[in-house]
């Protein structure tokens, strides 16, 4: 990033293009801090939007093992009761 100080430059204060420089200066300094405030939130908001589908995922996941086992344990309920039927 070029960042233009031209404070640096020693010029007479009276001189209207060193007010302008100075003022444009002091302008493109504050556009860069507005655009790189605006660039952290956008990296903050999409970190959290990556955090929420994590937890998103995980969450189906869970759910997609607990959905599994809950049908092992009804076919192993429907296995026994047909035995049990056999054997009455």
């Amino acid at each position: 990033m070029l960042q233009i100080d031209a404070r640096r430059f020693p010029q007479s204060q009276d001189a209207p293009e060193s007010r302008d420089a100075l003022e444009r200066a002091e302008r493109a300094e504050a556009a860069e801090r507005r655009e790189r405030r605006r660039r952290l939130d956008a990296e903050a908001t999409a970190a959290e939007l990556a955090h929420m589908l994590a937890g998103e995922v995980a969450a189906r996941q869970a759910a997609e093992k607990t959905a599994a086992e809950l049908a092992r344990l009804v076919a192993h309920e429907n296995a026994r009761a047909e035995r049990a039927e056999r054997v009455a």
